[in-house]
Parts: C-alpha cells; structure tokens; sequence
C-alpha cells in the first residue's frame, strides 16, 4: 500500500501535466488501501495543494507570441465586436433578492350565466398560473501568465474584462433566442434547453409553451399560439400569427386580450421584416409566390393600391441566435421575464492569494445570478422555429 502511495507521489513530482493521469497513474491508486489506518490524508491533502497547478494552466505568451512584437500594428483591435442585445425590449426584467421566486397571477372571473326565480347561482372556478423561477449562477473566466500581461503590445490582454463583460450580455441574448424557440439551441460551448413550462388549457389538456390547441378546442377547431405546420414570414402567414393571438382565451374559456406589438426575427428575415412592417404599398416579402400585386391572392394584404395596414402595428427586434427562419409575434414585456438574483460582476484574483500567488499568473472571472423564462406564454405565437423550408 505504502508502495502504491509512493508511486503516487513520484509521478506527481514529475511536473509532466500532459502525462499526469497515465495508465501507471490509475494502477497506483487502484493499490491503494484508502481504508486503512496507514493512510494520512493530511499528507494527501499537501500533496495536492503543492501540485493541483498541474492540472490546469494559464494560457501562455508562447501560444500568442504575436501580442509581443515591437511595432505590431493595432488599428484591427476592434473589429470583433459583440452583436447587439435585443432582448431587453421584449422581456420583462425583474430584480430578486431570495434563490427563487414564486409568481401566481389569477386569470378573471368566469361569464355570469342566465338563472330562473329560485335557481341558484354557478360559482365561478378560481384559476391562476403556479410559477417558481430558480436562479442559476453563470461563471466565466480567462488567465494569463504575468509576462503575457506585461508584455502585450496591443493592449488587448488588458482589456479582457471588459470582453468577459460582454460575453455575459451575450449568453443572456442567446437564453432569449432558446425560449423563444423553445428547442434545444446550441451556439459554442453552450446549450440553451428547453423550458419546462406547462399548463392546462380550457378543455383540461396539459399543454407546453407553444401548442396548435395551447387555449383550447371548440367544436372541431384548436385555437393555439402555433401553426399545425411551421411557414417562413410573410403577409399570410404574419396574419394567421395575428388573428390566433386575437382568439386567445384563458383556461376558463374566457376571451383575453392580447396586443401583440413585436416580432422577433432571425438575421435571416430582418431586411424581409422591415420591408412587411415599413413599405407603404404592398407589403410582401419579394421574390415568394403570392408577396407582389401581381401574384396576390384576393385574400391577401397585397391587392393593388392595398394601404399597408401592418405598417406601424409592430416594432421589430432581431436575435442572431435565432436559427434561420425563425420567427416569433406576442406583446412585449408580457410572458416571459429576466429574473435577476445578482448583477453581473467581473473581478479580479488577488495577485498575493490562490494560483495567481503561486503560480505567478492573472486571473479574471465573471458571475452572475439569474433566471430568463415563461410565466406564461398566452401571449406569443411561434410562426417557425427554424425548421421550416425556407427560400429567397
């Protein structure tokens, strides 16, 4: 046992961090007798504090030795600009000082309904939205071996909080863009999942965040905040995501009102957008069968001389992460919201404390707490998620 502990020991002297975890390594430690009462852990725990530095290292200035040339030019330090956020104008933000927060807004009363002398009243159900928001805590975080950052002449090491700041903004935009298609959404290292909203429509059937019978069905027909099957933006398909949010009725089956004034598009449909919402004749997407006077069906916004009635109904947001195609309509700051437990905040490790003492490096990282999802989504229509055919 002791033999294996030595083996242990010698390899971790060997300063080799490419070949610390070998299969000579795994065999040593499978030989130890971790039960036993020979064992100190007082001595295992100060070999791993003298050697944990060997399982993670700093990026090195060899592997940027471009940053340290005399002369190097830096008038291309900015071009790598972070895309705008959007999000903010469609998702409502909330401050939070506890873990989670708890959110039950009640839909109305149900109708009164006829009764005769003597008959007694029906009392209305009482229904609401049960909603808990647990925060999560994003981290990040980047470090540099203190030559790299003394000897950068660009000044762009000295400058990468500033980056882990924006890379945070960032990640918030992409949680918008998975919500709103409510798919698995993955840009990097990052996966947005789904969210686990449900509830229950009016003829008691469990239902997510988009569904073709998310209000419910009346005699033959859904009535939801999706289409039976998933179309690219255009005056028609723009118009059915309008008349469904105008038909939406809570649980009880009581009509509610809903103003959609936003529609969040991909970078894909953004000059199409601005061409439905800001054209004052013919509002079509060019190029798409049945978008110009032309080819317009009688039942299309797009007869000749037709007034563009969409023209100032909705404001237009874009999200980058959106997969192409993608497209959705609903009342802003209504349905989903940005619950925030901590403010973003970038700092930086003590240089006389932890690794950057040890091993002479700088470290940077970034935290924040919050949650972005659906309280409920009675008031966004999803016209495609993305895997609708698409054409220009």
């Amino acid at each position: 046992m002791l033999k294996g502990i030595k083996s242990l020991r010698e390899h971790a002297k060997s300063g080799d961090p490419d070949t610390f975890f070998t299969q000579q390594i795994m065999e040593a430690a499978e030989k130890i007798a971790w039960e036993s009462d020979e064992i100190s852990f007082k001595e295992v725990r100060r070999w791993a504090t003298e050697n944990y530095k060997k399982l993670g290292e700093a990026n090195p200035g060899s592997a940027f030795s471009q940053l340290f040339r005399a002369g190097v030019q830096v008038f291309a330090n900015g071009w790598y600009e972070r895309t705008a956020i959007e999000y903010n104008a469609y998702v409502a933000e909330l401050s939070s000082t506890r873990r989670q927060e708890f959110h039950a807004p009640l839909y109305g009363a149900d109708f009164p309904d006829v009764v005769t002398d003597n008959e007694p009243y029906q009392e209305s159900r009482i229904v609401g939205v049960d909603r808990e928001l647990i925060a999560n805590k994003y981290m990040g975080g980047e470090s540099f071996s203190r030559e790299m950052f003394d000897d950068d002449q660009t000044g762009q090491i000295k400058t990468r909080m500033q980056r882990l700041g924006e890379s945070s903004r960032l990640r918030e935009e992409l949680e918008a863009a998975g919500r709103l298609t409510n798919t698995a959404l993955t840009q990097g290292k990052v996966t947005v999942q789904p969210s686990t909203y449900a509830r229950t429509n009016s003829n008691g059937a469990s239902v997510g965040v988009y569904a073709v019978n998310f209000y419910g069905t009346i005699g033959a027909v859904n009535y939801g905040n999706r289409p039976a099957a998933f179309a690219q933006l255009s005056v028609a398909t723009l118009r059915t995501g309008l008349q469904s949010l105008a038909s939406a009725f809570d649980p009880l089956g009581v009509r509610i009102a809903v103003r959609p004034d936003r529609l969040v598009v991909s970078n894909f449909d953004e000059v199409n957008a601005r061409t439905l919402l800001n054209s004052s004749y013919y509002p079509g997407v060019p190029g798409l069968s049945g978008q110009n006077a032309g080819t317009a069906s009688s039942s299309s916004l797009t007869g000749g001389f037709a007034d563009n009635v969409l023209k100032g109904m909705l404001n237009l947001s874009m999200n980058t992460f959106l997969p192409f195609g993608a497209w959705n309509l609903g009342a802003s700051k209504k349905g989903m919201v940005m619950q925030r437990r901590d403010a973003l905040e970038v700092v930086q490790e003590q240089p006389n404390s932890g690794a950057s003492f040890n091993t002479d490096t700088i470290r940077f990282r970034s935290r924040a707490r919050w949650i972005m999802d659906w309280i409920d989504s009675s008031f966004w229509y999803q016209g495609n998620d993305g895997s609708a055919a698409i054409s220009q």
